[in-house]
């Protein structure tokens, strides 16, 4: 498994990218909205997003994206650990297999991988 983003719910996502990237020098991605923006931070890229960046019921808060080979294959062992799932696995409209797991606090855990076309 890899670390490939974390969300963080801002209220102004090009804002929060810019200053991040001003701040540390880390480049800005392709995307640049009020309401997504991302940040490449040396190997994990930060997700500025206005809402959650799926439907989970939370919108605020940090998500931590895990990247997976099988989704419901994890997903699976994840449950049978006792972990709390509350969407999915799913496949979103941009392109990725989700499910989204309940961490401690407002922490949410999106165990992801990229959908082939």
């Amino acid at each position: 498994m890899t670390i490939r983003a974390l969300s963080i719910i801002v209220e102004d996502a090009s804002e929060a990218a810019r200053e991040v990237s001003e701040q540390f020098g880390w480049p800005r991605g392709q995307s640049d909205f009020h309401e997504f923006a991302d940040v490449h931070a040396d190997g994990v890229d930060l997700w500025f997003s206005t809402s959650s960046a799926v439907p989970s019921g939370q919108v605020d808060g940090v998500t931590l994206h895990v990247v997976v080979d099988d989704v419901d294959q994890r997903t699976h062992e994840i449950q049978a650990r006792g972990g709390e799932l509350i969407l999915g696995p799913v496949t979103q409209d941009f392109g990725m297999r989700s499910a989204i797991f309940r961490g401690p606090g407002r922490l949410l855990i999106d165990v992801c991988a990229e959908v082939s076309a």
